[in-house]
């Protein structure tokens, strides 16, 4: 899928030689889907660069949410191989650079990503 790009300026830009530095922002002409959004974050994530995403959180030994999680700045992990955890290909495991923590998230729970509402999972 082809994403157009607004920029949104809030620091000098070294790069191209504006005054201003420009953060990509996606178009609203299309919605996201879940898939296209963690592609996105994964590419982010291999060049150090944060991202904001949401998703509804979910606790599986509690068979509990306590409701929508917002993460400004955030950097993707790769999941631990050696987890035993039998759900490791559903989840996503990420820092949330503001506090410090590794944390985890449901991928078909995800909601949002730069703050653009996400397709739904049919």
């Amino acid at each position: 899928m082809e994403m157009e790009t607004d920029c949104l300026s809030i620091l000098p830009c070294h790069a191209c030689g504006d005054s201003i530095f420009h953060v990509p922002q996606f178009k609203k002409t299309e919605i996201m889907n879940v898939y296209t959004a963690i592609n996105e974050m994964r590419r982010m994530s291999e060049k150090k660069e944060e991202f904001a995403f949401s998703f509804m959180s979910y606790s599986i030994t509690k068979d509990k949410s306590d409701g929508e999680v917002n993460v400004e700045h955030a950097i993707l992990y790769k999941n631990p191989k050696d987890s035993k955890n039998i759900y490791q290909d559903y989840m996503l495991t990420y820092l949330d650079t503001d506090t410090g923590e590794v944390r985890q998230c449901w991928q078909p729970l995800i909601m949002s990503f730069q703050h653009q509402q996400l397709d739904s999972i049919d």
